[in-house]
């Protein structure tokens, strides 16, 4: 079993939007939350499907949040009731060849990206 800290592997990336967007953006200590809880989930899908990366993006168009996780072909008997739960809380999701992404990645490598609500309000 593979244990992540999905809010840990974000952090820095999900600062430095927020440090470069400052003007333009709020932190919203209740979404922030909503993100915790999100990150809670995936800790829990990553731990079943054994990935071999967490990958997270700030969407700056809209400050949303991608967190996707790529493997070999998950068990899906394994880590249904777990993805359900994060797809509840995705705005978005879609699952793809890995090797459409980079390709040197092998053929077989799978990733799963969720699009989720940034923790930010703009600026007013």
């Amino acid at each position: 079993m593979i244990i992540f800290d999905t809010y840990d592997v974000s952090k820095s990336v999900i600062d430095e939007a927020g440090g470069i967007h400052h003007k333009d953006w709020i932190l919203n200590e209740e979404k922030e939350k909503k993100f915790r809880d999100v990150c809670m989930a995936m800790d829990k899908l990553v731990s079943e499907g054994e990935p071999i990366f967490l990958e997270t993006a700030v969407i700056e168009e809209t400050a949303e949040i991608e967190l996707k996780i790529c493997g070999h072909a998950f068990e899906a008997n394994e880590i249904m009731p777990e993805l359900y739960d994060v797809m509840d809380m995705a705005k978005e999701m879609k699952i793809y060849d890995a090797s459409k992404d980079d390709p040197n990645e092998s053929k077989g490598n799978i990733c799963i990206a969720f699009i989720f609500e940034g923790i930010w309000d703009k600026k007013e």
